[in-house]
């Protein structure tokens, strides 16, 4: 699945993060970034993060693995705030078409599962 670590990161309210973040600084950051968890992994499993920490050095459009995504995924939960996961998250499960990432359109039928006013009387 491709992926372009140049996309810039994109609030709420589709406008660029003040610090010009992009998809691959914040994947680097998440795979840089030390956890307990870390001094109990192997070898192979540290080296593929190095890898992914790369890609996102690098930059540029990356083909990346569904596992590669799911490992990201699953160490951003543990790093960023939560704005951030989410954004990442988004922008990661969206292919890339050679276009400006654009957050998807809020859907409140489905996407919101808070009661409404008129529901909660």
């Amino acid at each position: 699945m491709k992926r372009n670590f140049d996309a810039p990161m994109m609030t709420l309210d589709n406008k660029p993060f003040d610090d010009a973040s992009t998809l691959g600084k914040a994947v680097f950051t998440v795979m840089n970034s030390p956890l307990a968890e870390d001094a109990n992994m192997n070898v192979d499993a540290r080296m593929k993060q190095y890898g992914l920490l790369k890609l996102a050095h690098k930059g540029g459009v990356v083909e990346l693995t569904s596992d590669e995504i799911a490992t990201i995924k699953a160490r951003a939960a543990k790093v960023l705030s939560t704005m951030t996961l989410g954004i990442l998250c988004e922008m990661l499960e969206t292919d890339y078409n050679g276009r400006p990432y654009q957050a998807p359109p809020e859907d409140r039928a489905v996407n919101d599962v808070r009661p409404t006013a008129t529901a909660a009387a």
